[in-house]
């Protein structure tokens, strides 16, 4: 068995697919294993993933139709041998040399089920803050989820910065929807006997202007994507036996990320304002039928008291929404007509 199985998702990657092997590639750690799995790709990630299988020991490739991240992460999940899992996405990088070594060695001597790192974000030659710790620790450690019940809910659900016991994610796998992290990561941590904050980076995220964050245009539909991946993610609190231990907290995090993807619609480019407001008052009025008090729930408050600006953003959204009280009749079917009738390209 190897110490930890790496899971690399990979669609038409082939402007950073080689940063992102040679991270992999210089790791000091060897007992490793890679598995890439090419979602469809029409580019060069294929040839490129190729010229690796010489120098990188115990690296499959694996073809299979575009189905979109999650899909390819469940097929790695499948084939994966090792004790942990690390995820990395086909355009960042593992932070430094030493990563995997670090990460695992304190997972293992700590028996942890999840470890959580910090992460190093830039956009172009534009750096941004690392990750931080929702708790606010300056010191690594197990974090007492009896004490701190909220932290899995409040903890960005992210996959990058984090590496995963294989046992412990058992049958829990990946929707092929947009926003897939947010029903895998959360019930992991949550049902952790130990759950780890490491005070160290060890994940580069390449923030691109394609994102799906900011080119909303492209993927506008995707948005209603979170109702779904947040009833997938209740299902799998469900089948751990702990939903009704955390029932409060899935609403705070309905109500956070329900902010938090509401709140970049504004930012979203090549859409016109007319569209950015149909889609929000669809949007918003969804969220209120889902979860009535989502504006005011007071796990998403005590998370927006360090980071305001999206609650600002959000008050925007809220602000175009306008009708977000109109009642409408058949909001899914209108959801539907809209999209097809509107001048929006949509992609899965």
């Amino acid at each position: 068995m190897f110490k930890v199985s790496v899971i690399i998702p990979a669609y038409n990657a082939e402007k950073y697919l080689k940063q992102c092997l040679d991270s992999v590639l210089n790791q000091s750690m060897k007992d490793i294993e890679v598995i890439l799995v090419n979602d469809g790709s029409t580019d060069r990630t294929l040839q490129i993933a190729q010229k690796y299988s010489s120098v990188l020991p115990n690296f499959k490739i694996i073809t299979t139709e575009n189905y979109g991240p999650g899909n390819a992460r469940n097929i790695g999940l499948e084939l994966a041998k090792g004790e942990y899992i690390k995820f990395l996405d086909s355009d960042d990088e593992l932070y430094d040399k030493n990563t995997l070594e670090l990460m695992y060695n304190v997972a293992s001597f700590n028996d942890v089920d999840v470890l959580i790192g910090k992460n190093y974000t830039h956009m172009g030659n534009i750096n941004l803050s690392g990750s931080y710790d929702t708790l606010g620790r300056q010191k690594s450690g197990i974090i007492d989820l009896e004490v701190y019940k909220s932290y899995p809910f409040q903890e960005m659900p992210g996959i990058g910065d984090k590496l995963f016991k294989r046992s412990h994610i058992g049958d829990i796998r990946f929707p092929m929807k947009k926003w897939e992290d947010l029903s895998f990561t959360p019930v992991l941590m949550a049902d952790s006997n130990r759950l780890y904050f490491l005070d160290e980076i060890v994940y580069s995220y390449r923030m691109r202007l394609n994102n799906t964050s900011i080119s909303g245009c492209l993927f506008a539909n995707n948005i209603f994507d979170f109702f779904d991946v947040y009833d997938e993610l209740n299902n799998n609190f469900r089948r751990r036996g702990i939903k009704e231990k955390y029932e409060k907290e899935l609403l705070g995090l309905f109500s956070m990320h329900g902010h938090f993807d509401a709140s970049f619609v504004p930012l979203w480019v090549n859409m016109s304002l007319k569209d950015k407001k149909i889609i929000l008052k669809y949007f918003i009025i969804k969220l209120e039928r889902y979860y009535p008090n989502f504006r005011n729930d007071s796990i998403a408050n005590s998370y927006y008291v360090n980071h305001n600006l999206f609650k600002k953003l959000f008050d925007v959204a809220d602000i175009l929404s306008g009708m977000s009280k109109v009642k409408i009749e058949n909001l899914d079917y209108q959801i539907d007509e809209f999209m097809k009738n509107s001048k929006i390209l949509t992609k899965k």
